[in-house]
């Protein structure tokens, strides 16, 4: 049985396909490490802000990325990861 999305799932979508950085971030995610997920803390920040009309600066907003390797018992996937990334500051491996 396939669910109706809701019209809140649909703008949700249409709002992060239509931002520019969410979409930056989430292709070079891809790019790197197929096995990488964006925090939703970052979505629902921005959601807010959306929400009560004030700015939100991605640029000045810790971004956390997770991510899970089996294989990587001494985090070196998880530095190869932040690197390539660059612009976050915060890695978390689960």
């Amino acid at each position: 049985m396939v669910q109706d999305r809701s019209s809140d799932q649909i703008k949700l979508e249409h709002m992060i396909c239509n931002h520019a950085f969410l979409m930056d971030v989430l292709k070079k995610l891809q790019h790197i490490a197929p096995q990488t997920y964006l925090s939703a803390g970052v979505i629902r920040n921005w959601i807010w802000s959306e929400i009560h009309e004030q700015n939100y600066v991605f640029e000045h907003t810790e971004i956390d990325i997770i991510f899970y390797d089996p294989d990587d018992h001494n985090d070196q996937k998880a530095q190869e990861i932040k690197r390539k990334v660059g612009v976050y500051n915060n890695l978390r491996r689960l």
